[in-house]
């Protein structure tokens, strides 16, 4: 018998909100909007981007402030300034998994090359088939398996 599981990445495999909340500090702040809280900010974290900026920021250039967003993100990586710890417990579960066989997948709105990087920091390379996200919502009813 063949079993899969798919988890969500951010919030379930690892914690990136530190990470993620620095980047929107940083992207606010160069289009002089301050940030919310951390508790704040996480409540948004499972929407798109798009959608996040706006709902946190629904006066502003929604477009422009997703772009810095991204670009702060990116350069962050790349500067090596990107904290994604592993959710307590999630290591040992995900080696159950593949000690039992199953197919692993992720299902995320992180680029694919930013869930290979995750993945590749996390030691796990259990993910054989990665999700393709059809919607803007990740993890979502709707993606489709490749």
């Amino acid at each position: 018998m063949n079993r899969l599981a798919i988890f969500d990445c951010d919030g379930t495999l690892v914690d990136s909100g530190a990470t993620i909340h620095r980047a929107l500090d940083r992207a606010l702040a160069a289009h002089g909007v301050e940030c919310p809280p951390p508790h704040i900010a996480r409540k948004v974290i499972r929407l798109s981007l798009e959608q996040a900026v706006a709902e946190l920021v629904p006066d502003g250039d929604h477009d422009a402030i997703s772009r810095t967003y991204r670009d702060t993100f990116i350069a962050m990586r790349g500067a090596g300034d990107v904290d994604e710890p592993l959710v307590d417990g999630i290591g040992d579960l995900i080696d159950a998994f593949e000690a039992d066989g199953w197919l692993l997948g992720v299902a995320t709105g992180k680029s694919r090359r930013a869930s290979t990087i995750a993945c590749a920091a996390m030691a796990w390379r259990g993910v054989s088939r990665p999700c393709k996200r059809r919607t803007a919502i990740a993890p979502s009813h709707t993606l489709k398996w490749r």
